[in-house]
């Protein structure tokens, strides 16, 4: 949501109800997982 509808992470945790440290934790944690996956993967970029 925040990369595909351009959507704050304030925006979002009011869309689902959820708190806004939630959604800039998983923001976080997925970003990390990304990271990591090209990091292992350097040939796909």
């Amino acid at each position: 949501m925040s990369r595909k509808k351009g959507m704050s992470y304030e925006e979002i945790s009011n869309e689902l109800g959820i708190s806004i440290n939630t959604v800039r934790n998983q923001m976080s944690k997925a970003l990390e997982s990304m990271r990591g996956f090209f990091q292992l993967h350097d040939e796909i970029i």
